[in-house]
């Protein structure tokens, strides 16, 4: 063999052990990663992108979007072949979707690891002994009548005497008695003797106590004799309590609220004149006093209660622990003749 050709061997087995030392260990393809794919990537799949397929039963089925497009399992195409069904998109909120193996509503999550698929998933808290047991059958925090399933079994009544005076939430509302709304139609009349004006509850749900509460007039200060309701100039600047509720002249809310009565001071009547004619710092329509004479060119607005409407829904439009007739501005006010004025 002469030199050229044994030069020639020399260098061709040195780059031979060159390349086999330098390969990393486990790089059966030579691409330089261990996944054996050929294209360098590490994902496996050889397609030289580096971001994973969603091709397998596994990958379809993991709850991770592999291959990075943005669908999950089987809201991906490339899972067509793994997946039993179609995935609709809509809420995920039903037995079918809560257990089809699709992301529903796109929000990443799937069937029963979605919380909206709560109570529809493992054991259901839907029947009336489930609904008093106590637990929280179906693992969704609520427990009993606090969960929404149990409405069927939950919220009976409470809108009577005999209701609203048990102790007891009987429309599982959480409010008791007369801290429910629902007592105060079922409790109007119920302070109106010699018993329960002097036993210290207000036994009529108002927030008036025995004598504080005008129904109880007839049977507090035994030593006045009753002529009649406080009301107008006449009556409320006679010095006289005629209607015997320890109150006298404009200190009875008969005579201070009434806005026909001009001897508790000047009242707004003219509620168009951009005046505050009775010096209170309110104009025209600014003034309760135009809000609650008769006819009033002053609308009742939203968030008040002021009206024939707002005094007689059953809310508490205003916010001020007061509702329908229970609130002055609808007790007291000549546009609401669903409730009769105090006396």
């Amino acid at each position: 063999m002469n030199r050229a050709t044994l030069l020639v061997a020399l260098i061709f087995a040195i780059g031979t052990f060159s390349f086999v030392y330098c390969r990393p260990s486990g790089d059966g393809d030579g691409d330089g990663d261990s996944d054996g794919d050929g294209d360098g990537d590490g994902d496996g799949d050889g397609d030289g992108d580096g971001d994973g397929d969603e091709v397998t039963a596994s990958d379809c089925s993991d709850g991770a979007d592999n291959d990075g497009d943005g669908a999950i399992d089987c809201n991906d195409t490339d899972c067509a072949r793994w997946c039993s069904s179609t995935c609709d998109e809509g809420d995920e909120n039903t037995d079918a979707r809560c257990s089809d193996g699709c992301d529903n509503d796109g929000d990443g999550t799937i069937d029963c690891n979605d919380d909206d698929c709560q109570g529809f998933c493992g054991d259901r808290e839907n029947t009336e002994d489930l609904c008093t047991n106590g637990t929280d059958d179906d693992g969704d925090t609520y427990v009993d009548c606090a969960d929404y399933d149990c409405s069927e079994f939950c919220g009976g009544a409470e809108n009577t005497v005999a209701l609203c005076t048990n102790g007891v939430d009987d429309d599982d509302d959480g409010y008791i008695d007369c801290d429910d709304f629902d007592c105060r139609d079922a409790m109007v009349g119920q302070e109106a003797d010699a018993t329960t004006c002097n036993d210290g509850i207000s036994n009529d749900c108002d927030p008036y106590i025995d004598c504080d509460d005008f129904d109880c007039g007839d049977f507090c200060h035994s030593d006045c004799t009753p002529t009649g309701p406080e009301r107008g100039d006449a009556a409320c600047g006679n010095g006289v309590d005629e209607d015997c509720n320890g109150y006298i002249d404009c200190n009875d809310r008969s005579c201070n609220r009434d806005v026909h009565v001009t001897v508790c001071g000047d009242r707004e009547t003219n509620c168009t004149d951009g005046l505050d004619n009775d010096g209170d710092t309110y104009v025209d329509c600014d003034d309760n006093d135009c809000t609650y004479i008769e006819d009033t060119v002053c609308p009742c607005e939203e968030g008040e209660e002021c009206s024939e409407a707002t005094c007689t829904d059953h809310t508490d439009n205003d916010d001020n622990g007061y509702t329908d007739c229970d609130d002055f501005n609808c007790s007291y006010n000549y546009n609401v003749p669903s409730c009769p004025f105090p006396e």
